[in-house]
Protein backbone atom coordinates (compact mmCIF):
# COMPACT_ATOMS: atom_id res chain seq x y z
CA UNK A 1 0.00 0.00 0.00
CA UNK A 2 2.79 2.19 0.80
CA UNK A 3 4.39 2.59 -2.69
CA UNK A 4 0.71 1.69 -4.97
CA UNK A 5 -0.11 4.90 -5.25
CA UNK A 6 3.41 7.74 -4.84
CA UNK A 7 1.57 10.29 -7.46
CA UNK A 8 -2.03 10.42 -5.32
CA UNK A 9 0.27 11.72 -1.74
CA UNK A 10 1.27 15.13 -3.77
CA UNK A 11 -2.76 15.65 -3.36
CA UNK A 12 -3.08 16.50 -0.09
CA UNK A 13 0.03 19.28 0.17
CA UNK A 14 -1.76 20.85 -2.25
CA UNK A 15 -5.24 21.25 -0.42
CA UNK A 16 -3.04 21.70 2.80
CA UNK A 17 -1.48 24.48 1.66
CA UNK A 18 -4.26 26.34 -0.24
CA UNK A 19 -6.23 26.12 2.87
CA UNK A 20 -3.60 26.95 5.40
CA UNK A 21 -2.25 29.59 2.75
CA UNK A 22 -5.45 31.33 3.35
CA UNK A 23 -5.48 31.36 6.99
CA UNK A 24 -1.66 32.37 7.58
CA UNK A 25 -2.89 35.24 4.94
CA UNK A 26 -5.70 36.10 7.50
CA UNK A 27 -3.25 35.81 10.30
CA UNK A 28 -0.65 38.41 9.31
CA UNK A 29 -0.03 41.17 12.03
CA UNK A 30 -3.38 42.25 13.09
CA UNK A 31 -2.78 45.44 15.01
CA UNK A 32 -1.41 46.69 11.42
CA UNK A 33 -4.96 45.37 9.71
CA UNK A 34 -7.13 48.87 9.53
CA UNK A 35 -4.92 50.93 7.84
CA UNK A 36 -6.33 54.19 6.03
CA UNK A 37 -9.17 53.84 3.98
CA UNK A 38 -8.33 53.70 0.14
CA UNK A 39 -9.98 56.43 -2.18
CA UNK A 40 -13.32 56.70 -2.34
CA UNK A 41 -14.47 54.68 -5.34
CA UNK A 42 -17.10 55.88 -8.03
CA UNK A 43 -20.55 55.89 -6.36
CA UNK A 44 -22.00 53.99 -9.39
CA UNK A 45 -19.33 50.84 -8.96
CA UNK A 46 -19.92 50.85 -5.42
CA UNK A 47 -23.17 50.60 -5.45
CA UNK A 48 -23.58 47.59 -7.98
CA UNK A 49 -20.94 45.59 -6.51
CA UNK A 50 -23.02 45.60 -3.37
CA UNK A 51 -26.38 45.26 -5.26
CA UNK A 52 -24.45 42.01 -6.98
CA UNK A 53 -22.94 40.16 -4.01
CA UNK A 54 -25.29 40.58 -1.39
CA UNK A 55 -28.16 38.18 -2.57
CA UNK A 56 -25.15 35.70 -2.74
CA UNK A 57 -24.32 36.17 0.32
CA UNK A 58 -26.59 34.45 2.30
CA UNK A 59 -26.98 32.90 5.96
CA UNK A 60 -25.89 29.07 6.34
CA UNK A 61 -25.40 26.83 9.17
CA UNK A 62 -23.76 24.26 7.55
CA UNK A 63 -22.68 23.62 3.79
CA UNK A 64 -20.69 21.02 2.15
CA UNK A 65 -18.47 21.45 -0.88
CA UNK A 66 -17.43 18.45 -3.31
CA UNK A 67 -15.68 17.36 -6.74
CA UNK A 68 -12.35 16.51 -8.06
CA UNK A 69 -9.03 17.52 -8.43
CA UNK A 70 -6.62 17.12 -11.46
CA UNK A 71 -3.51 17.30 -11.71
CA UNK A 72 -0.86 16.61 -14.65
CA UNK A 73 1.03 13.11 -13.50
CA UNK A 74 -2.30 11.76 -11.60
CA UNK A 75 -2.84 8.62 -12.60
CA UNK A 76 -6.78 9.49 -11.52
CA UNK A 77 -8.23 12.45 -10.36
CA UNK A 78 -8.74 12.12 -6.59
CA UNK A 79 -11.82 13.43 -4.85
CA UNK A 80 -12.20 16.42 -2.44
CA UNK A 81 -15.14 16.83 0.08
CA UNK A 82 -15.16 19.74 2.22
CA UNK A 83 -17.65 20.30 5.10
CA UNK A 84 -18.13 23.33 6.99
CA UNK A 85 -20.42 23.79 10.25
CA UNK A 86 -20.35 27.93 10.18
CA UNK A 87 -17.66 29.78 12.28
CA UNK A 88 -17.18 26.49 13.93
CA UNK A 89 -15.13 23.92 12.03
CA UNK A 90 -13.58 23.00 8.50
CA UNK A 91 -13.15 19.16 7.79
CA UNK A 92 -11.64 18.43 3.94
CA UNK A 93 -11.02 14.87 3.29
CA UNK A 94 -9.68 13.54 0.11
CA UNK A 95 -10.23 10.15 -1.22
CA UNK A 96 -9.15 7.60 -4.46
CA UNK A 97 -11.14 4.96 -5.94
CA UNK A 98 -10.27 1.34 -4.76
CA UNK A 99 -8.04 3.36 -1.82
CA UNK A 100 -10.38 4.96 -0.04
CA UNK A 101 -9.95 8.46 2.36
CA UNK A 102 -6.10 9.52 1.76
CA UNK A 103 -5.95 11.63 4.35
CA UNK A 104 -8.01 14.64 6.15
CA UNK A 105 -7.93 18.07 7.06
CA UNK A 106 -9.72 19.44 10.61
CA UNK A 107 -10.00 22.74 11.34
CA UNK A 108 -11.99 22.94 15.17
CA UNK A 109 -11.92 24.75 18.26
CA UNK A 110 -8.65 25.57 19.00
CA UNK A 111 -6.36 23.32 17.07
CA UNK A 112 -5.64 22.15 13.22
CA UNK A 113 -5.20 18.36 13.00
CA UNK A 114 -4.19 16.80 9.32
CA UNK A 115 -3.58 12.77 9.04
CA UNK A 116 -1.90 11.18 6.54
CA UNK A 117 -3.94 7.81 6.26
CA UNK A 118 -1.42 5.88 3.75
CA UNK A 119 1.48 6.36 6.06
CA UNK A 120 -0.49 6.19 8.91
CA UNK A 121 0.78 9.58 10.95
CA UNK A 122 -0.73 13.09 11.86
CA UNK A 123 -0.08 16.17 12.99
CA UNK A 124 -1.95 18.45 15.44
CA UNK A 125 -1.54 22.52 15.85
CA UNK A 126 -2.57 24.92 18.15
CA UNK A 127 -4.54 28.30 16.86
CA UNK A 128 -5.70 29.24 20.09
CA UNK A 129 -3.62 32.55 19.81
CA UNK A 130 -4.37 33.38 16.46
CA UNK A 131 -8.10 32.54 17.04
CA UNK A 132 -7.63 35.10 20.47
CA UNK A 133 -6.33 37.83 18.17
CA UNK A 134 -8.75 36.71 14.68
CA UNK A 135 -12.19 35.21 16.39
CA UNK A 136 -13.67 35.12 13.11
CA UNK A 137 -11.06 33.70 10.76
CA UNK A 138 -12.98 29.88 10.88
CA UNK A 139 -16.09 32.64 9.17
CA UNK A 140 -13.64 34.09 6.76
CA UNK A 141 -12.02 31.14 6.17
CA UNK A 142 -15.22 29.52 5.28
CA UNK A 143 -16.66 32.79 3.33
CA UNK A 144 -13.39 32.81 1.37
CA UNK A 145 -13.81 28.86 0.52
CA UNK A 146 -17.65 29.63 -0.68
CA UNK A 147 -16.31 32.12 -3.38
CA UNK A 148 -17.02 35.16 -0.94
CA UNK A 149 -15.07 38.50 -0.98
CA UNK A 150 -13.79 38.47 2.19
CA UNK A 151 -11.95 41.46 4.20
CA UNK A 152 -9.08 39.92 6.51
CA UNK A 153 -10.44 40.99 9.89
CA UNK A 154 -13.50 42.61 8.66
CA UNK A 155 -15.45 39.47 7.06
CA UNK A 156 -17.43 39.58 3.88
CA UNK A 157 -17.83 42.77 1.85
CA UNK A 158 -20.71 44.58 2.49
CA UNK A 159 -22.01 48.27 2.31
CA UNK A 160 -20.70 48.92 6.04
CA UNK A 161 -16.37 48.19 4.77
CA UNK A 162 -16.76 48.42 1.09
CA UNK A 163 -15.02 51.97 1.80
CA UNK A 164 -11.45 50.06 2.79
CA UNK A 165 -11.23 48.61 -0.74
CA UNK A 166 -9.20 50.22 -3.67
CA UNK A 167 -11.86 49.54 -6.70
CA UNK A 168 -10.72 49.54 -10.37
CA UNK A 169 -12.77 48.80 -13.26
CA UNK A 170 -11.45 46.44 -15.88
CA UNK A 171 -12.38 47.91 -19.18
CA UNK A 172 -14.37 50.71 -18.37
CA UNK A 173 -16.21 50.89 -21.48
CA UNK A 174 -17.42 47.74 -21.83
CA UNK A 175 -20.41 45.82 -20.21
CA UNK A 176 -20.91 43.81 -18.27
CA UNK A 177 -18.79 45.08 -15.37
CA UNK A 178 -15.64 43.62 -14.44
CA UNK A 179 -14.05 45.17 -11.01
CA UNK A 180 -10.57 44.38 -9.38
CA UNK A 181 -11.06 45.02 -5.84
CA UNK A 182 -7.73 45.67 -4.20
CA UNK A 183 -6.72 45.91 -0.16
CA UNK A 184 -3.39 48.50 0.55
CA UNK A 185 -0.68 48.03 2.29
CA UNK A 186 -1.83 49.04 6.23
CA UNK A 187 1.78 49.64 6.83
CA UNK A 188 4.93 50.04 5.30
CA UNK A 189 6.08 47.07 7.30
CA UNK A 190 3.50 44.50 6.12
CA UNK A 191 4.83 42.24 3.49
CA UNK A 192 0.91 40.89 2.55
CA UNK A 193 -0.98 41.58 -0.14
CA UNK A 194 -4.58 40.60 -1.58
CA UNK A 195 -6.72 41.05 -4.51
CA UNK A 196 -10.19 40.05 -6.14
CA UNK A 197 -11.42 40.03 -9.70
CA UNK A 198 -15.36 40.36 -9.65
CA UNK A 199 -17.55 40.02 -12.14
CA UNK A 200 -21.35 41.52 -12.79
CA UNK A 201 -22.76 38.87 -11.28
CA UNK A 202 -21.47 39.25 -7.94
CA UNK A 203 -19.15 36.18 -8.86
CA UNK A 204 -14.75 36.00 -7.71
CA UNK A 205 -13.03 34.95 -11.00
CA UNK A 206 -9.69 35.34 -9.84
CA UNK A 207 -7.81 35.75 -6.45
CA UNK A 208 -4.36 36.20 -5.77
CA UNK A 209 -2.96 36.35 -2.48
CA UNK A 210 1.29 36.86 -1.68
CA UNK A 211 3.07 36.84 1.50
CA UNK A 212 6.69 38.14 1.04
CA UNK A 213 8.05 37.08 3.97
CA UNK A 214 8.05 33.83 3.33
CA UNK A 215 7.80 33.56 -0.44
CA UNK A 216 4.72 32.31 -0.81
CA UNK A 217 2.14 33.32 -3.81
CA UNK A 218 -1.20 31.60 -4.77
CA UNK A 219 -3.55 32.30 -7.46
CA UNK A 220 -7.01 31.00 -7.91
CA UNK A 221 -8.81 31.72 -11.84
CA UNK A 222 -12.13 30.45 -11.13
CA UNK A 223 -14.47 29.61 -14.02
CA UNK A 224 -17.38 29.89 -12.52
CA UNK A 225 -20.61 27.26 -13.79
CA UNK A 226 -24.62 27.37 -13.13
CA UNK A 227 -24.03 24.53 -11.03
CA UNK A 228 -20.65 24.41 -9.24
CA UNK A 229 -17.18 26.44 -10.42
CA UNK A 230 -13.50 25.03 -11.58
CA UNK A 231 -10.73 26.55 -9.35
CA UNK A 232 -7.17 26.69 -11.54
CA UNK A 233 -5.13 26.81 -8.98
CA UNK A 234 -1.12 28.07 -8.97
CA UNK A 235 0.94 27.95 -5.35
CA UNK A 236 4.48 28.84 -5.71
CA UNK A 237 6.81 29.42 -3.51
CA UNK A 238 10.81 30.44 -3.42
CA UNK A 239 11.76 29.06 -6.87
CA UNK A 240 11.81 25.40 -5.87
CA UNK A 241 8.40 24.65 -5.03
CA UNK A 242 5.18 24.88 -7.90
CA UNK A 243 2.41 23.19 -8.08
CA UNK A 244 -0.10 23.79 -10.29
CA UNK A 245 -4.04 21.85 -10.40
CA UNK A 246 -7.59 22.20 -11.09
CA UNK A 247 -10.15 21.59 -8.59
CA UNK A 248 -13.93 21.03 -10.00
CA UNK A 249 -16.58 21.75 -7.35
CA UNK A 250 -20.04 20.76 -7.57
CA UNK A 251 -22.73 23.29 -6.48
CA UNK A 252 -22.88 24.02 -2.60
CA UNK A 253 -24.95 21.71 -0.85
CA UNK A 254 -26.69 23.72 2.06
CA UNK A 255 -27.97 22.35 5.68
CA UNK A 256 -25.05 19.40 4.87
CA UNK A 257 -25.00 16.11 7.51
CA UNK A 258 -21.57 16.59 9.39
CA UNK A 259 -19.19 13.09 8.55
CA UNK A 260 -18.14 10.81 11.24
CA UNK A 261 -16.07 12.12 13.28
CA UNK A 262 -12.02 11.83 13.25
CA UNK A 263 -10.68 8.80 14.87
CA UNK A 264 -6.78 9.13 15.70
CA UNK A 265 -6.41 5.15 16.81
CA UNK A 266 -3.29 4.04 18.47
CA UNK A 267 -1.78 2.84 15.07
CA UNK A 268 -1.03 6.23 14.20
CA UNK A 269 2.00 7.79 14.90
CA UNK A 270 1.99 12.33 15.77
CA UNK A 271 4.84 13.84 14.26
CA UNK A 272 5.15 18.18 13.87
CA UNK A 273 4.17 20.22 10.99
CA UNK A 274 7.18 20.27 9.17
CA UNK A 275 7.85 16.80 9.21
CA UNK A 276 4.33 15.71 8.30
CA UNK A 277 4.41 17.51 4.95
CA UNK A 278 7.40 15.43 4.15
CA UNK A 279 5.88 12.56 4.53
CA UNK A 280 4.37 12.73 1.07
Amino acid sequence: MKNRHPLLLRTLPIILCSLLLSLTAAAAPFQLRKGAPAPPPGTDDKVDIINAVTPKYTIWQSAELSGKLRMQGLPISPTVKIYMRHGEEILLSIRAPFVGELGRIEVKGDSVTAINKLKRVYCKESIAQIRQDYPQIIADAQSWLLGRVVLVTEGELSSSNIETVQIERIQPDTNPRTWKLSFPKPDITSDYSYSYLLNANGEVEKIDVNLDSKGMALTMDCNNKPFGRDLDISFTKGVNTKIKAVLQLDGTQWDAIAPAPLNITSSYTRIPLKQFLKSF
